[in-house]
């Protein structure tokens, strides 16, 4: 019964969180969703509602790409279609990111229930994760798929925890079959880097159980080829989804001019710089670029996500990790030191070796994505941490000895963490600011930007900062105090502690958590004008022919929202193919769409909507 009240509490929480959405007919803004996914959702749900099938070629954009090839979404995966295919198009989208916060709370829930922790330290442990703004972050981005990855993942460690626990094979069955509907997120990079995560927490598992003797070398062998074959049973229901993005990306998609041109340099785009990775532990010390705010200084050209963990969760998460003798705990420390790493790019020497060692590594960039695996397991240390306090005895028999010096230990690191992270941020306050604008002159500009204007956002950010910090702070000490009675103390009961916590953590993490999620009217990205219906009737006239739309017109999926062909000289799907840019003359300085008729004539281009009266010689119809 109380596990039923702890999940129907966190639901409640996303439920209250997106109320201004649930309970509207509106939609939920994303950058990426109104660029593309938006246009991406309603294409797939015309067309199979028409044919009753996948389509195979989308003819809308750059000329035309492959569907399934050139990646659109999520489009197969069982969690997001059935929303597309029922529910209108700018409120399939929303419901989503609703099921996906649920899911990651509820995943959370499980697997520290499975971990054996008392059912609120379980369920603080999942508000943290689900309402985590790593997770959260990537709403205002329209990065669903990422989001799925993130809130699946607390599932997938569950799936292989119990796995290795039982050694059926039935269970590892089970886990091929979650691992393939992981895969369906269609967010493959991040994909793989959970996968990086689920991998090396196996490989700690199976020399755990031999050197502890749980089994032996043989049935170590047994694990290893069951786990092999898992995966190889997984990839192969996924096939459909992995093999033919993976042939077309690499060989003729436009981002193979990237990956066969920059190397390294294209791998280390849109990393987590220095000054980002210290918004982790203390909120807006980078700033953030959303619309009422525009207070970014770090070194990426823009930010419009975060990376806080919670100020509260990493200082009990740091005091369990040294406190308490669980091995599990050792190992996502591990981890979480190589994902930073990672994560920093080439900011690290590490990084040069991860990137030619590791498999696969060369083929993407942005390793700042595999930072949400340090929100997993800060989550996670916090939880246990909470755990060990709230379970401590009163009597004297030998077993609650050894809790009682468990708890002792754990209050020493506990004060120790927290005057640690409050000390940081007094001399932030006291020479921080200084310190960053030397940070920004001295660390090398790998992005380009104009460091005179950081330093001028700095500078508009910086009280900002302070004010959400010290917040943060004094928040975590409320937790800290709390957490302190009950070591010392029989009197407080448990629930007030999780009470407590649960507020913290709440008032925390929701109001950074929260101005990434913006309720929009759709119709004002996308209102059916004059324009559409004029276009539309002279299509059903002339038949088909693309409209070129010049820059400052409309958006770059307008027109094929409403089924119009459209020729744009951006890139924001950014997998069209790469013939099309080289025809088009996209990189050049004087395209060829525009210096030459017979280019526009293959293209098929009839009309031409431009910001102000045209008067181009060369330009004729």
């Amino acid at each position: 019964m109380r596990n039923l009240i702890y999940i129907a509490i966190l639901v409640s929480i996303v439920v209250v969180f997106f109320a201004g959405f649930i309970f509207s007919d509106k939609a939920i803004f994303g950058t990426d969703y109104i660029d593309i996914g938006h246009f991406t959702v309603k294409f797939l749900r015309d067309y199979i509602h028409e044919f009753g099938r996948y389509p195979h070629w989308e003819p809308h954009l750059h000329g035309g790409m492959p569907f399934i090839e050139a990646m659109h979404g999520a489009i197969f995966f069982p969690l997001a279609v059935p929303l597309r295919l029922t529910l209108p198009v700018h409120r399939a989208w929303g419901f989503s990111y609703v099921i996906y916060m649920i899911i990651a709370g509820l995943g959370m829930y499980i697997l520290l229930k499975f971990y054996k922790l008392k059912s609120g330290a379980s369920f603080l442990g999942a508000l943290t994760f689900m309402l985590s703004p790593v997770l959260v972050s990537f709403i205002y981005a329209g990065h669903d798929g990422r989001m799925s990855v993130i809130a699946l993942l607390p599932f997938m460690v569950w799936l292989l925890e119990r796995t290795m626990k039982n050694r059926r094979v039935l269970d590892f069955i089970i886990f091929s079959f979650g691992y393939a509907f992981y895969v369906l997120t269609v967010h493959l990079q991040m994909v793989y880097l959970a996968s990086w995560l689920l991998g090396a927490l196996f490989v700690f598992r199976l020399i755990q159980g031999v050197i502890i003797k749980k089994y032996s070398w043989a049935n170590a062998g047994k694990l290893l080829t069951l786990f092999i074959a898992s995966l190889i049973l997984a990839v192969g229901m996924t096939a459909f989804q992995i093999i033919p993005p993976f042939d077309y990306l690499g060989k003729y998609s436009v981002r193979t001019e990237r990956t066969e041109g920059e190397g390294i340099e294209f791998s280390n785009s849109w990393r987590m710089n220095i000054e980002d990775l210290v918004s982790a532990a203390y909120p807006e010390f980078v700033g953030i670029d959303l619309p009422d705010k525009g207070t970014y200084w770090g070194r990426n050209t823009f930010r419009i996500n975060s990376h806080y963990l919670g100020i509260l969760p990493l200082i009990l998460a740091i005091a369990g990790l040294f406190a308490l003798k669980k091995w599990i705990l050792k190992f996502l420390a591990g981890y979480s030191l190589f994902a930073i790493t990672y994560a920093l790019g080439t900011q690290t020497p590490l990084f040069y070796i991860y990137y030619y060692l590791i498999p696969g590594a060369n083929k993407f960039r942005g390793p700042e994505m595999v930072f949400f695996s340090v929100a997993f397991s800060v989550a996670i240390g916090m939880a246990f941490f909470v755990d060990a306090i709230t379970n401590r005895k009163s009597d004297n028999h030998s077993k609650h000895k050894n809790k009682k010096k468990v708890v002792d230990k754990s209050t020493k690191w506990l004060l120790w963490s927290a005057l640690a992270g409050t000390g940081i941020l007094i001399i932030f306050s006291v020479i921080g600011k200084p310190l960053a604008e030397w940070w920004l002159r001295t660390a090398p500009n790998y992005a380009g930007v104009n460091i005179d204007t950081k330093i001028a956002t700095l500078s508009k950010n910086f009280p900002i900062f302070l004010r959400s910090s010290w917040l943060a702070v004094i928040l975590s000490w409320l937790g800290v105090g709390v957490l302190f009675w009950r070591a010392k103390s029989q009197k407080l009961a448990n629930y007030a502690v999780v009470l407590v916590l649960a507020i913290v953590l709440l008032v925390d993490l929701w109001r950074i958590s929260k101005p990434f999620v913006k309720v929009v009217d759709i119709d004002s990205y996308f209102p059916k004008t004059d324009l559409i219906e004029t276009l539309q009737s002279r299509q059903k006239v002339e038949g088909p022919f693309r409209t070129f739309a010049l820059p400052n017109t409309v958006s770059y999926t307008y027109l094929g929202s409403f089924g119009l062909d459209a020729l744009t000289l951006s890139e924001l799907h950014g997998n069209q193919l790469r013939w099309y840019d080289e025809f088009t003359g996209r990189h050049q300085q004087q395209q060829n769409i525009w210096r030459y008729q017979p280019f526009r004539d293959i293209l098929n281009v009839r009309y031409v909507l431009s910001p102000q009266q045209l008067n181009v010689p060369f330009l004729s119809f």
